[in-house]
């Protein structure tokens, strides 16, 4: 089988998404491909997000949040976008767009998992995450409070800029999700090349 793209928008984003928001869905990945990738905007971002938003319901009620699953090992996962090698930002630098969404890896998954994107090889700027990150799989995992993994190892350029988790104690919940995972297999966040560049973070 072939690579799955999920999102709450649209599968794959080659275009332009804007002022558009996703929530009291759940966008789950039980195909076992490796490379599948799930976003709650887009499963892979190759174009332009702008000012849009995933995130949990107001309501209490918890088939009323968003949830984005995955069962599949290999797969990327975000709030915004699973994979993202465009822009991702708000066009107001004092406007932070809230993404808030439960995120989790189960059964054997494993992969790259952020409160934004999974895997980052474009550029993310000014959102912030305010929702959670758990790992119930038992695949290796790259995990982060914005994204799992920034940059790649052929040196794309990554570049995110003022963005935030929420506060501390999300943070402290989604660094201690990594040591889930079974014989220590997950691994922390990081940014590899000499073009990546985090800041505000």
């Amino acid at each position: 089988t072939g690579i799955w793209r999920v999102g709450g928008i649209a599968g794959e984003n080659t275009g332009n998404i804007k002022m558009c928001s996703a929530s009291q869905i759940s966008l789950i990945l039980k195909e076992n491909t490796a490379g599948s990738c799930v976003g709650g905007i887009a499963g892979e971002n190759t174009g332009n997000i702008e000012n849009s938003t995933a995130q949990q319901s107001t309501k209490t009620e918890k088939n009323n949040e968003l949830h984005i699953q995955s069962w599949v090992d290999g797969s990327y996962m975000g709030g915004i976008a699973g994979k993202n090698s465009g822009k991702i930002i708000s066009t107001n630098a004092s406007i932070k767009i809230n993404t808030g969404a439960v995120l989790a890896f189960l059964n054997d998954a494993g992969g790259a998992c952020g409160g934004i994107a999974g895997e980052n090889t474009g550029d993310i700027r000014y959102y912030r995450f305010t929702g959670q990150i758990e790992n119930g799989g038992r695949g290796s995992a790259y995990m982060g409070g914005i994204v799992g993994i920034n940059g790649s190892a052929n040196g794309a350029k990554a570049h995110i800029e003022s963005c935030y988790v929420y506060d501390r104690q999300l943070n402290e919940r989604a660094l201690t999700a990594q040591n889930k995972a079974d014989n220590g297999q997950s691994k922390t966040v990081y940014a590899s090349g000499e073009n990546s560049t985090i800041g505000g973070i």
